[in-house]
């Protein structure tokens, strides 16, 4: 019986030790977080591809050393609201997630669609825009109309993008990866291929304006983009989240898409989706919060609860061993509440009497 309690005792400590270590050693959330370092540094580092990057980020053709774009508009609100400057960091667009989670710049932001795999790779603000996917062939073209006539026909895109998926399901179709924006409307207007496939916005700069190109049907799908942030960095999120809703309730988005020829019925209906800056309405449901980011609060609650169940377990049983005491040793009034705790059958057992003998050993009765 003694070496029992014994070991029953060792293990309440354990647990008591493992609870009070799993609730203490979870990072506080008042620690400085990453837009406290920019604020401390006095710019935010975007990472974006510049090269035929319109009408996101590209080079002011009057001033090429001067970069526009409407997500340069929208970077420069971020940067203004945070109290900091805007700073670019030029990266190719395939390479701009790794390059994030290297540390290269605070935030990736270039027509960066949110898809399940990207999500397993970084955290995502809320979306800033609404895409639709645009097929451009040649003016003279009459045999494809939609998607479901390009099935062996040779179709450009971007890598990585969701208009490579959507071709890839289509099935059939000869897709050719670009590195770039300007090179497949290039190539479809010289017949190297047979269309293009990419988000609206970029078909709008380089294919509608092209006279020798034209679009195919209507937009097609709807998808969102969204600033990527690296993991771990769940404090900036939260600030960005924060600030496209200003951004969006106030109208100044809508101005930098009118500015761009951007804004569209999709655009109207995210900036009407916008409650408030915890829910978001129906657009955060195009953006689920991975799991880890809730795994913080998680550990915490486990090591608390460890923590009150081996501080439960460790009161039990001195009570336990306090009234076993009163109920053999002590007088009245205390051997009196002791009995009416525990009855007088529980004493009658051969258990009872080992409990009796370990008892006066260790108390020396």
């Amino acid at each position: 019986m003694e070496d029992y309690v014994r070991r029953y005792l060792r293990i309440i400590s354990l647990l008591l030790g493992l609870g009070l270590l799993l609730y203490w050693a979870v990072p506080s959330q008042s620690k400085p977080g990453a837009s406290d370092a920019i604020k401390k540094r006095g710019y935010l580092l975007w990472g974006s591809d510049a090269e035929g990057g319109a009408p996101y980020i590209f080079p002011d053709p009057k001033d090429p050393s001067r970069l526009i774009g409407f997500e340069v508009d929208i970077a420069d609100a971020i940067a203004r609201e945070l109290g900091v400057k805007a700073k670019q960091s030029q990266n190719a667009w395939d390479s701009l997630i790794p390059g994030l989670q290297r540390g290269d710049y605070d935030i990736a932001m270039n027509g960066i669609e949110i898809t399940s795999q990207r999500e397993q790779e970084v955290l995502f603000s809320i979306p800033y825009y609404i895409y639709t996917e645009q097929l451009v062939v040649r003016k003279e073209d009459t045999a494809i109309q939609t998607a479901n006539d390009l099935k062996g026909k040779k179709v450009g895109t971007l890598s990585g993008t969701v208009a490579q998926d959507i071709l890839t399901k289509i099935g059939g179709v000869d897709v050719k990866i670009y590195p770039g924006q300007v090179e497949p409307y290039e190539d479809l207007a010289v017949g190297r291929i047979d269309a293009v496939l990419l988000d609206l916005p970029i078909a709008a700069y380089y294919g509608k304006s092209n006279p020798k190109l034209k679009y195919a049907g209507t937009p097609m799908g709807e998808g969102f983009y969204a600033i990527a942030v690296r993991k771990g960095d769940a404090d900036l999120q939260k600030a960005i989240d924060e600030i496209l809703v200003k951004l969006l309730k106030s109208g100044e988005l809508k101005k930098i898409y009118e500015k761009w020829d951007l804004w569209n019925e999709s655009q109207e209906k995210l900036s009407k989706n916008v409650k408030d800056s915890s829910g978001h309405s129906g657009i955060e449901e195009s953006k689920k919060a991975p799991v880890h980011t809730f795994f913080p609060m998680l550990f915490k609650g486990a090591g608390l609860t460890i923590f009150i169940s081996a501080t439960a377990m460790a009161l039990a049983i001195t009570l336990g061993l306090l009234l076993a005491v009163a109920r053999l040793y002590s007088r009245a009034p205390l051997s009196n509440i002791a009995v009416a705790y525990i009855p007088e059958e529980i004493f009658a057992n051969p258990k009872a009497e080992r409990t009796k003998t370990f008892l006066s050993r260790v108390l020396k009765i």
